[in-house]
């Protein structure tokens, strides 16, 4: 019995796009968390509207779509064509 996988590969970015990429992440990520405090005073709650509130944000780099909805659209590209079974 033949084993199939449909796998979707991210594009690789130049390791100055990755850099830029990942500092926006983490000045996004710092306006919740500044760099004094620690994630350890934070609740899972806490945690949680940070996650929502970074999924939900539109990004300038996504066309203005969130986090979610490329997310969502790729998902559900890759159901229709099997590449995901639920």
């Amino acid at each position: 019995m033949e084993k199939r996988a449909n796998l979707l590969y991210r594009q690789r970015a130049s390791s100055t796009s990755s850099a830029i990429n990942l500092e926006n992440a983490n000045r996004l990520l710092r306006w919740y968390l500044p760099k004094q405090s620690s994630i350890e005073n934070s609740t899972q709650q806490d945690i949680e509207m940070i996650v929502d509130k970074l999924n939900n944000q539109p990004m300038r780099c996504l066309d203005y779509l969130t986090l979610n909805e490329v997310f969502y659209e790729h998902r559900g590209a890759l159901k229709s064509s099997g590449g995901i079974r639920t």
